[in-house]
């Protein structure tokens, strides 16, 4: 197994962001796709901790009127899931990279495991254990 691979993005760019994870997962996709059983996990996972610049991304349940207070934050449509979603700084958003079958786990154990992990660090960082 390899190790964990963190990326720390300050004051990054919602699109660019996007097409970057984008790009390496299907990457690592086309690499497992191309290697033998012996070399089948050729790329660490990766974790992204991300503080992006201020946006506000729409779902696919998402209407420009779903934005409440309007200024001048850039708005882009995504394909996931929800209707509106603002990121900016100060707000770390983490994206997991990971190969759910090579840690053997389907997406909704993953999902539970996930929402763990966040009351952890929401409790640390309530209790000051936790800092950047």
């Amino acid at each position: 197994m390899l190790p964990l691979e963190i990326k720390y993005l300050q004051n990054a760019q919602y699109e660019p962001t996007h097409a970057a994870m984008l790009a390496r997962v299907l990457s690592r996709i086309e690499q497992k796709k191309s290697a033998s059983s012996e070399q089948a996990q050729l790329s660490a996972d990766e974790l992204w901790i991300v503080d992006h610049d201020n946006v506000f991304t729409l779902g696919q349940a998402g209407k420009p009127e779903h934005i409440l207070q309007r200024d001048n934050t850039p708005i882009i449509h995504t394909d996931r899931g929800g209707q509106v979603t603002w990121h900016g700084h100060g707000q770390l958003v983490v994206y997991f990279l990971f190969d759910l079958n090579d840690i053997n786990y389907t997406l909704k154990d993953f999902q539970n495991k996930n929402y763990l992990s966040e009351n952890n660090i929401n409790d640390s960082i309530s209790n000051k254990k936790f800092c950047l």
